[in-house]
């Protein structure tokens, strides 16, 4: 594992206060937050969707989707979700009947209530700023017809900032998911924080996560989808080739890391409506279950991975 890594900030880039032009929250984490609600919510008017989004975070989801020349792009606020369920239900069906996940940045992402709900015997500990963990809550309880499971909890944490072994307070864990976080952070972070991450895994344990996605990102700025990123904040955490992001996690020290694409994984889903391109990549990176250096995968530099595709 590459044992220098930069210091911590005081506050995250998602945790920063700045204006809030539209009304959806003070910092960036919860405008982001808001946003996704909203479009979730467009695609897909369940109970639990309509609980966890608010009429500002709908209002700019329906000008998005109205404005957009290709109106499949917005898709992809089902289809990554949707992958990452699968990928969460697949190593629990594969490894352990019952397991302690932890979703870090989750929003007002239905995801931890729906696997707490159908899965009793998962463990669900759900982390974001406590603006977003507040109001979550609050939405969840006071919603008519919804009864939060017992075994889903919150914690309060700005993890671009303070360690995930903190706020777990040494509790280690099967997995680890963060949907929609890396975009927003620097290669350097990405690497920092999946080191965290991995300090609070189990030996054996996964961390799932996406990196952006360089050609998503472009197309996504030409188009009014770039409404999205004006008004959460800049996407740092971009990736030209696929194996630039397995480097990052394995320079965190994880023995292994599987590449997965969330149009693949979703294709064949009836209920999910096809997206014509991946904005991100997920990657599901092994803790190593010996602590022995025979377990580690040596590191790569940067300098040595292959050069990225032409560009068409």
């Amino acid at each position: 594992m590459n044992q220098s890594s930069p210091e911590k900030p005081a506050v995250s880039t998602t945790a920063q206060i700045s204006p809030d032009a539209m009304g959806l929250g003070r910092t960036v984490g919860q405008r982001t937050a808001e946003m996704v609600a909203g479009l979730r919510y467009e695609l897909d008017k369940s109970p639990v969707n309509n609980a966890l989004s608010r009429f500002a975070g709908r209002l700019i989801a329906r000008l998005m989707i109205t404005v957009l020349h290709d109106k499949s792009q917005v898709n992809y606020i089902l289809a990554r979700p949707a992958a990452f369920n699968q990928l969460i239900r697949q190593y629990i069906t594969a490894n352990t009947p019952t397991a302690t996940l932890v979703e870090i940045a989750a929003g007002f992402s239905p995801r931890g209530f729906e696997l707490a709900q159908t899965m009793p015997n998962l463990q669900v500990i759900e982390i974001d700023l406590p603006d977003v963990v507040e109001e979550k809550r609050r939405r969840l309880t006071k919603a008519p017809n919804i009864k939060v499971p017992p075994n889903l909890k919150w914690y309060k944490a700005d993890l671009g900032a303070e360690s995930l072994n903190d706020v777990l307070q040494g509790e280690k864990v099967d997995i680890v998911c963060a949907e929609g976080l890396n975009p927003y952070f620097s290669h350097e972070d990405i690497t920092r924080i999946a080191g965290h991450v991995r300090e609070s895994l189990k030996p054996g344990g996964v961390y799932i996560s996406d990196i952006g996605w360089d050609e998503a990102r472009k197309t996504s700025e030409q188009s009014s989808m770039g409404i999205f990123s004006r008004n959460a904040s800049a996407f740092l955490g971009i990736i030209k080739i696929e194996e630039e992001g397995r480097q990052l996690l394995l320079n965190a020290g994880y023995n292994e890391v599987e590449i997965h694409k969330p149009t693949q994984i979703t294709a064949d889903m009836k209920d999910i409506p096809k997206t014509p391109l991946d904005y991100s990549i997920i990657f599901i990176a092994h803790n190593p279950k010996s602590s022995t250096p025979e377990a580690e995968t040596p590191v790569k530099s940067m300098d040595e991975l292959p050069p990225p595709p032409p560009t068409v």
